[in-house]
């Protein structure tokens, strides 16, 4: 998790609100519009997407047109696009090849807003054009959903109240970033509509899943917090890495096992067809979610900050609730065998030693 927190001057935008008022002055572009015009329209754009997004999901999600696991499969496209153009993206911007001009929701010098719905709404559009495709028009809509947006990139450049170069040779960076994300949408929709890859796809959602929930969603918290002075000394810091390190361990060996004994995923949209009683299943029945809260406390008593302890507050209680959901379906699916689990093994407190089913 970077650990360069805003300075002052990008603080005070970024509590301005996702679609606040423009403090920063931009140069004029000769187009003859005003910064507060074009700040103005680049604010309806991503109010507009935001707003699509959901509306997306849930046509999708109510759709006929696809099976469940069609359905299921271009919404992961979209998702796994989001999360490797977000990590491209964190790390072109920290490298100096560019910078976002624009002033608001700004994490670590990118727009989070932009990434999560602009990257959804292509991704997830392009597994469904992709489906209803022909195999002769497949590789032609390949090919213009990169030129598109390599083309769409070199306008915002231009118009230089977007993104503003700084180095000279930014698009030998950019373009191949631009060249690899539909390609791997592409691929992880195949991957999941086929199920192939389990282990791959596993590594890809549990990292994911810890990347967003337990690191970027906290580190923004610490970004932006006004709860409360962050406290972070070295000292703490080296514990924090050790504790992280061991606590991350039953999430990865979770998320591994689904793999190996589920022959599934732990993600919801991808899940697992068998019962997975073994590894660290055996010793308690929410490893994953134990290892991430544990991680996120972590956090919160290395920096002392009272937006993290809110945080991990919120979070206990979501993760009740869809816990509760979860159950439910599990005991539709598995009936007796899974009631006979959860007499054995607890939901919050491991076993000393591991479960085995008769």
């Amino acid at each position: 998790m970077p650990l360069d927190f805003v300075d002052s001057q990008s603080l005070s935008p970024a509590l301005c609100g996702l679609f606040g008022a423009p403090v920063l002055a931009m140069e004029s572009t000769g187009s003859g519009w005003s910064d507060g015009q074009i700040h103005f329209w680049i604010s309806i754009a991503r109010l507009a997407c935001v707003t699509i997004l959901p509306g997306l999901l849930w046509l999708l999600w109510n759709s006929t047109f696809l099976t469940e696991r069609k359905r299921n499969a271009a919404i992961i496209g979209g998702m796994v696009r989001t999360l490797f153009s977000l990590g491209a993206d964190l790390a072109l911007v920290h490298a100096g090849v560019y910078r976002y001009a624009l002033d608001n929701m700004l994490y670590q010098g990118v727009p989070v807003d932009v990434h999560i719905t602009y990257g959804c709404l292509l991704g997830t559009a392009l597994c469904l054009i992709w489906e209803h495709a022909g195999s002769l028009l497949r590789p032609i809509l390949l090919l213009l959903a990169i030129a598109g947006a390599i083309m769409w990139n070199r306008w915002l450049v231009s118009s230089a109240n977007i993104i503003t170069p700084l180095a000279p040779e930014w698009q030998r960076w950019d373009i191949p970033v631009q060249c690899a994300l539909p390609v791997i949408t592409v691929i992880f929709y195949k991957l999941v509509d086929e199920n192939r890859a389990l282990m791959l796809r596993s590594i890809v959602y549990a990292f994911g899943y810890f990347a967003v929930f337990y690191f970027l969603i906290p580190s923004m918290i610490l970004s932006s917090t006004t709860l409360g002075e962050v406290i972070f000394p070295s000292a703490q810091w080296r514990t924090a890495v050790v504790a992280i390190c061991v606590l991350s361990v039953p999430g990865a060996w979770a998320a591994g096992q689904f793999a190996v004994s589920g022959r599934g995923t732990p993600l919801p949209l991808d899940p697992t067809h068998k019962l997975i009683v073994t590894g660290p299943y055996a010793f308690v029945r929410n490893p994953m979610q134990i290892s991430g809260l544990g991680v996120s406390v972590v956090w919160a008593v290395s920096t002392s900050a009272i937006g993290l302890w809110i945080y991990v507050a919120v979070l206990f209680i979501a993760v009740q609730f869809t816990k509760i959901h979860e159950e439910d379906n599990l005991h539709r699916r598995f009936g007796d065998r899974y009631k006979k689990y959860c007499r054995n093994v607890w939901l919050w407190v491991p076993r000393l030693w591991p479960y085995e089913e008769e």
